[in-house]
């Protein structure tokens, strides 16, 4: 993880699910084992893998790519970092369930959203919360 500066979104969906596809490859390589970490974190889920690259294309086109990364229970997370007091990350799980948490600024939003298929609004909304905020 690190700062940055969002670039330009024009990924066509085809690009998107290239980008996507190959980042969840690297992870898979890199985390396929259980203790991947050295502190016992769970091997990397493939079911959790396939719905990140879902999530990612479903992504609108204006939202630029996320990090991506394993969590120690073996689902993947997507974090979007601006800087220290605003980041936003989604964590999926093999059955499609996301955990969102975002900080912006003094503000905090946290919940537990289904994917299916379509990122849910409330995921939306608090990408949209992100994205303003590093416009002003």
């Amino acid at each position: 993880m690190g700062l940055h500066r969002f670039p330009e979104p024009s990924l066509t969906a085809a690009q998107r699910l290239a980008d996507a596809s190959r980042e969840i490859n690297t992870l898979i390589s890199e985390c396929a084992d259980d203790d991947w970490d050295g502190y016992g974190a769970k091997a990397v889920d493939n079911a959790s893998c396939f719905r990140a690259i879902c999530f990612m294309v479903a992504l609108p086109t204006d939202v630029p790519p996320p990090e991506v990364g394993v969590d120690p229970d073996g689902e993947v997370s997507l974090d979007w970092i601006v800087g220290p007091q605003r980041v936003f990350s989604v964590s999926i799980g093999g059955k499609g369930e996301l955990h969102y948490a975002g900080l912006f600024g003094r503000a905090k939003s946290c919940g537990n959203e289904t994917f299916l298929g379509e990122v849910p609004a409330a995921v939306s909304h608090n990408l949209r919360r992100l994205l303003l905020s590093t416009n002003t």
